[in-house]
C-alpha cells in the first residue's frame, strides 16, 4: 500500500513538473499558425524591463542564479498566472487596506488629525507676478486706440512738423493687431517722401472664465483660469492642502516598491530609503572629494569658453514625503542639500538641486508620476527654467503657457511590484505648449523614458544660435521638449552613450552633466571622463 501511495505521489509530481511544460510547447506549435493563442497566453505583463538571458559562461558563484531567473521570465503559461495572482493578491490588498488596517492602526497607534501647514511662499519662477486677469478686453483694439477704427498717429495734429519744416501726409501702410499677450503694431508712411514711423500698441489682456477647485488630501486647491479668445489655460489662487500625519506602517510589494499613502507608489532600489531616511550623508572628506572632481572639469570647460552645469536631480519621495510611510528620519537635510551647500560655499561651481523649486511647483501641478518613479513633463519644466536661471537665460513660469492635462502616464511601479493596476486609477501628465512659434527643424532619436539608453538630437529656429550637451539617465527625456526650443541644436545622451558623443561635447557651448539623486555618483564619475575627453 505504501509502495502505491509512494508512486502515485511520484506520478502526480512528475505530472506537475512536465505536462504544464508540454502544452506549453503544444501551444507555441500551435502559435506558429495562428499567433492570437500566443498573444493570449503569453503577453508584456508591463514590468519596464528585459528577460533574464542565458547564462553565456559558467560562473560558480553566479550560474544556479542566472540559470533560474532565466528559467522563471519564460515559465509556461507565466504571464497568465502573475495577472491571476496579482488580481488575487490585489483584491485581498484593497480588504486589508481599506478594512483591516485603519483598525488595527487606530487601535495600536490612534490617529491624528490632518495637519493643515500654510501654504509656502511661491517664487516668481513658477507663478509671475504678472499673472493674467479677467477683464482686459476680448483680443481686439482697446477703445481710442490708434487703428481700431480709422488709424492715425498718436499726435493731436496728423500731419506733425519735422524739424525742417516740412508737413507729413502720414497713412497707415501696416498695422498687426494685438493679441490677449503679446503687443501689436502700426506703421505709418509719408504718401510723399516716404517717411515711415512704426506706434506699438499694447497686448488686449486676456478675457478669462474661471473654474474653483477645492483641495482635497491628494489636490491643492486653486483657481483654473481659461481665457475665451485664445483658449489658454492657467491656474491660481491656490489653497493648501490638508496634510495627513498619522501613523502609516512602512510596507512594500515585491522588492522594490513602497506602498505610500492614498496609493502613491515609491522606489526602494539603489538605497533610495537611506537617501529619504538621511542615513547615508557624505563626510567632509568625501565632499571635498566630489569637489575636486568637478573642479577638474570646470577648469577645463573654463579653458575652453564652454558653460558648464551640473543638475542632481530629486528623489521623488524627497518631493511628495506627504506620501511616504512612517520612517524614521536619521538626519532631516539629506545628502544632496548638504553636497550643494558645501559644493555652493567652496567654489564658483553651478551645482543645482532643485528641491524646492519642484516642492512649490507641485502646489500648482503634480510635478512626479504617482505610480512611477519618474518626474512628469510639468517636473521637467521646472528643472529646465532652474538650469536656465543658473546659466543666465530669460526663465518663465507655468503661467506663461498653455497647459493641458492627458491621460496615460507611466505605471512602471505597479508592474514592478507585481500589483493589480485594477485597483489603482489611471495617473495623468501634462502638455504644456512650450514657445508654440519655434519650430523645431529636425530630430533624431526617441522620447521616451522607456528608451533608457540612446542619443536625441533636434535642431530649431529659436535665434539662439549656441549647442547645448546635456549627459543623464531616463530624468532627460522630460526636459526635451523645452531644451529643443531654446537652442539651435542640442545632444542629449544617456551618460552610458557618451564615448559616442565626443565630438559633441567638444563642440559643445553649454554642457549639462544631472543625474537622479539616487545615482548622484554619477554626476562625478561623468565628469571625470569627459574632462578627459576635452583633454584629448
Amino acid at each position: 500500500m505504501k509502495n502505491k501511495l509512494r508512486l502515485a505521489m511520484t506520478a502526480a509530481f512528475m505530472a506537475i513538473l512536465i505536462l504544464p511544460s508540454l502544452a506549453w510547447g503544444v501551444l507555441q506549435l500551435i502559435g506558429m499558425k495562428n499567433p492570437a493563442v500566443t498573444e493570449m497566453l503569453d503577453y508584456d505583463l508591463g514590468e519596464n524591463r528585459e528577460r533574464a538571458p542565458f547564462p553565456e559562461s559558467f560562473d560558480p558563484d553566479e550560474y544556479t542564479r542566472q540559470l533560474e531567473a532565466y528559467y522563471n521570465d519564460r515559465a509556461p503559461f507565466r504571464s497568465v498566472l502573475i495577472h491571476w495572482n496579482r488580481r488575487l493578491s490585489g483584491k485581498l490588498e484593497a480588504v486589508y487596506q481599506s478594512s483591516v488596517e485603519p483598525k488595527l492602526i487606530a487601535w495600536l497607534y490612534g490617529r491624528e488629525n490632518p495637519g493643515n501647514p500654510e501654504l509656502p511662499t511661491l517664487p516668481s519662477v513658477v507663478f509671475p507676478s504678472n499673472t493674467p486677469g479677467s477683464d482686459q478686453g476680448q483680443g481686439s483694439l482697446p477703445s481710442g486706440t490708434p487703428g481700431a477704427d480709422s488709424p492715425a498717429p498718436p499726435d493731436s495734429d496728423p500731419s506733425p512738423m519735422p524739424s525742417g519744416g516740412e508737413r507729413h501726409n502720414y497713412l497707415v501702410a501696416e498695422q498687426t493687431l494685438p493679441a490677449c499677450a503679446e503687443e501689436g503694431s502700426i506703421t505709418y508712411r509719408c504718401e510723399d517722401c516716404g517717411d515711415t514711423y512704426t506706434q506699438t500698441l499694447p497686448a488686449a489682456g486676456h478675457d478669462a472664465e474661471s473654474r474653483v477647485v477645492e483641495p482635497s488630501l491628494l489636490n491643492y486647491g486653486y483657481t483654473e483660469f481659461s481665457c475665451r479668445v485664445c483658449g489658454k489655460t492657467w491656474r491660481g489662487e491656490f489653497v493648501q492642502k490638508p496634510i495627513d500625519n498619522s501613523y502609516f506602517p512602512p510596507r512594500q510589494a515585491g522588492d522594490y516598491t513602497v506602498l505610500g499613502r492614498y496609493n502613491w507608489l515609491f522606489y526602494r532600489g539603489n538605497s533610495t530609503l537611506s537617501y529619504y531616511r538621511g542615513m547615508n550623508i557624505l563626510t567632509e572628506q568625501e565632499m571635498a572629494e566630489y569637489l575636486a572632481a568637478l573642479q577638474q572639469l570646470q577648469d577645463v570647460c573654463d579653458r575652453k569658453g564652454i558653460r558648464l552645469c551640473f543638475m542632481v536631480i530629486p528623489n521623488k519621495e524627497e518631493v511628495y514625503d506627504e506620501y511616504m510611510p512612517t520612517y524614521q528620519i536619521a538626519d532631516p537635510l539629506k545628502r544632496d542639500e548638504r553636497l550643494a551647500a558645501y559644493i555652493s560655499e567652496n567654489s564658483q561651481i553651478d551645482f543645482l538641486y532643485p528641491l524646492e523649486e519642484l516642492k512649490t511647483g507641485k502646489v500648482c501641478y503634480d510635478t512626479y508620476y504617482q505610480y512611477d518613479s519618474h518626474w512628469n513633463n510639468a517636473g521637467g519644466f521646472l528643472g529646465v527654467q532652474a538650469l536656465y536661471e543658473a546659466l543666465g537665460m530669460p526663465v518663465t513660469g507655468f503661467t506663461d503657457w498653455s497647459i493641458t492635462q492627458v491621460s496615460g502616464a507611466p505605471t512602471g511601479l505597479i508592474a514592478t511590484g507585481g500589483l493589480d493596476p485594477a485597483n489603482y486609477p489611471e495617473d495623468h501628465d501634462y502638455v504644456i505648449d512650450y514657445r508654440p512659434k519655434v519650430q523645431v527643424t529636425g530630430v533624431e532619436g526617441e522620447k521616451s523614458i522607456l528608451c533608457s539608453t540612446g542619443i536625441y538630437r533636434a535642431w530649431s529656429d529659436c535665434g539662439n544660435d549656441q549647442k547645448l550637451v546635456l549627459l543623464g539617465d531616463s530624468f532627460r527625456v522630460a526636459m526635451l521638449p523645452y531644451l529643443e526650443k531654446d537652442f539651435a541644436e542640442i545632444c542629449v545622451a544617456h551618460r552610458d552613450e557618451k564615448n559616442k558623443v565626443k565630438q559633441d561635447i567638444r563642440e559643445a557651448d553649454v554642457l549639462v552633466v544631472t543625474a537622479v539623486e539616487r545615482f548622484d555618483k554619477a554626476v562625478v564619475e561623468t565628469a571625470q571622463a569627459l574632462a578627459g575627453y576635452l583633454n584629448d
